[in-house]
């Protein structure tokens, strides 16, 4: 979908923060929305797809004001509800209780079974890599062209590259289609992934330094004849 949070090459946000050795985690809160969705993602709660669908689904000026780990935390509080994982009235009961005491409801449980895996998880990775499942279709030095395509839905196509015609680098194989991967209970579609080089200026125009190329992964049905 067209969203806020697509905002490769939009202007007027000022310079990109950047400091030197900064820690994974800014405040101690973080670290533990991170196990969260790590312990979520090993039990199938939900797949990645549809845990960035619903970032993506957040409400714009919320988005831009919020961290980044506000943006798990509001998906995972949605997808758990969504799904009948958690009840929505318990759940802002629970959080009153919180809010009440530091202490109120805090929950405690050490599951080494459940620590492992989701340590494994954190290595190996989430990868919907289906092996052996399709052919090579475009070949390295390839010519490709991106659809010019506004879904409603979920996409990992951004709008920068659409449209555009760019060289194919390398294939890597066949991956799940993230955009049919946001339905619960419905086969995803499959679909070969390249890496694909822009050069600057085809994408940004003269202005855009002539030296520079952008190269992004993209699936094959993102393609259209040339």
């Amino acid at each position: 979908m067209n969203s806020v949070h697509d905002l490769g090459g939009v202007d007027g946000f000022g310079p990109i923060p950047y400091v030197r050795e900064e820690p994974v985690f800014i405040e101690n809160w973080e670290e533990k929305v991170f196990a969260m969705y790590m312990v979520l993602l090993g039990q199938d709660c939900y797949n990645l797809d549809e845990f960035r669908y619903h970032i993506e689904h957040m409400e714009p000026v919320y988005y831009l004001d919020s961290s980044y780990y506000e943006h798990w935390l509001l998906a995972m509080e949605v997808l758990m509800v969504e799904k009948g994982y958690i009840n929505r009235e318990e759940y802002l009961e629970k959080i009153a209780a919180l809010e009440r005491s530091e202490t109120a409801g805090a929950l405690e449980r050490l599951d080494q079974d459940l620590t492992r895996r989701s340590v494994d998880l954190i290595y190996r990775g989430n990868s919907t890599y289906q092996q052996d499942y399709a052919e090579m279709r475009h070949c390295p030095g390839d010519k490709v062209k991106v659809k010019n395509m506004h879904p409603k839905g979920h996409t990992r196509v951004p709008r920068y590259v659409r449209d555009k015609i760019g060289t194919v680098d390398r294939y890597f194989g066949t991956f799940v289609l993230p955009d049919s991967n946001t339905t619960h209970g419905v086969a995803p579609k499959r679909s070969g992934v390249y890496l694909v080089a822009f050069e600057a200026q085809d994408l940004w125009g003269e202005e855009a330094p002539a030296q520079d190329t952008l190269y992004i992964e993209l699936w094959e049905d993102y393609f259209e004849k040339i």
